[in-house]
């Protein structure tokens, strides 16, 4: 299901597995790993450390909204329990709860919708990590593409099944603090810049970017100097179809295409990640489909994805580090 733009500001509908009758907006099928059917199943949420703090209730306010943003922000709330939204999933005031309370996309939501800044939805499997292909009359910006946050723009984590989003609360030199629901107590975050990068997502994940709403008049985004940041080489050497017989980690069966690699080498930073993307070719026509992303590990060698057997695709390969992305491998072009 493909998200129109909307005349005006609607909420995310975030998954909560309590209510299954919720649904996630799928505009393309990104993940970490294996390709994931949409289906209804829980917006991410961490709450490690709130499982500490046995004396805070569900709704509890961590973080008043008069605390950040020059106090232009949305109260932050407290839920003890993860994946789950301890408060259920209600739309009936949006300026109190919008989506599944209280889970991270929640209060992106809520505050583009106190603040008129434009709908925020989830697509992909309901993801915080799917905001960009779901919210498409917001401005995604890849991280590391040269330009710099500002405050009330959201940062997109990748890893894990959901991924997180949190708010730009302020940019500080080389320090980005933002605001958090559902993970730390404190409702509150850090990330480091360097040049346009962003580095320090949850779980060894990776800063997919950040979503900016026009209608956002806190500050104007600025380029950041680029000297700084020294590219990746490319996943070399060139990547290789997985096919059956000569796939020594297992063989590629009909309907799938698959694609491996050898290790990036990453000068000045450690790799973090690597980006697959995948297109249709209709070797009758000549006709390309758009690509479809998947983020995998930084460990990972290769990867697969179902398919409709015995049709051509494209696949290529990138690597992340704290710096940004690397360039994309030439093409290779796999039958199912």
């Amino acid at each position: 299901m493909r998200l129109t733009r909307q005349s005006s500001p609607k909420p995310a509908r975030q998954i909560n597995v309590n209510f299954p009758k919720a649904r996630a907006l799928s505009v393309a099928a990104i993940t970490t790993g294996l390709v994931l059917t949409p289906l209804a199943t829980p917006a991410f949420g961490l709450g490690n450390e709130q499982a500490v703090a046995p004396k805070l209730k569900c709704g509890s306010v961590l973080l008043p909204g008069s605390a950040w943003l020059g106090g232009l922000g949305v109260d932050v709330h407290y839920s003890p329990t993860s994946p789950h939204s301890c408060g259920g999933y209600s739309r009936k005031n949006m300026a109190v709860q919008a989506g599944g309370a209280w889970q991270c996309v929640e209060v992106a939501t809520r505050l583009y919708y106190v603040r008129k800044w434009g709908a925020v939805w989830t697509g992909g499997n309901g993801g915080a990590q799917y905001i960009p292909e779901g919210s498409p009359n917001l401005q995604f910006v890849r991280n590391g593409s040269g330009l710099l946050p500002i405050p009330g723009d959201l940062i997109i984590e990748a890893f894990g099944t959901y991924g997180h989003v949190t708010v730009v609360d302020s940019v500080v030199g080389n320090t980005i603090n933002a605001v958090e629901e559902n993970a730390a107590r404190s409702a509150r975050h850090t990330y480091t810049l360097e040049g346009s990068a962003i580095s320090g997502a949850y779980g060894g994940g990776i800063v997919r970017g950040f979503m900016h709403s026009k209608k956002n008049t806190l500050g104007t985004m600025q380029s950041a100097p680029t000297a700084s940041l020294p590219s990746i080489t490319t996943v070399g050497p060139n990547p290789t179809p997985l096919d059956a017989g000569t796939n020594g980690v297992g063989a590629v069966t009909p309907g799938t295409a698959g694609v491996r690699w050898a290790a990036a080498q990453s000068p000045g930073a450690h790799v973090t990640g690597y980006e697959v993307s995948k297109r249709r070719v209709n070797l009758a026509t000549g006709k390309l489909s758009p690509w479809t992303y998947y983020w995998v590990s930084s460990s990972s060698r290769s990867f697969t994805t179902k398919v409709i057997a015995g049709r051509t695709f494209r696949l290529r390969v990138r690597a992340s580090n704290a710096l940004g992305w690397g360039t994309w491998t030439p093409r290779i072009q796999v039958q199912s």
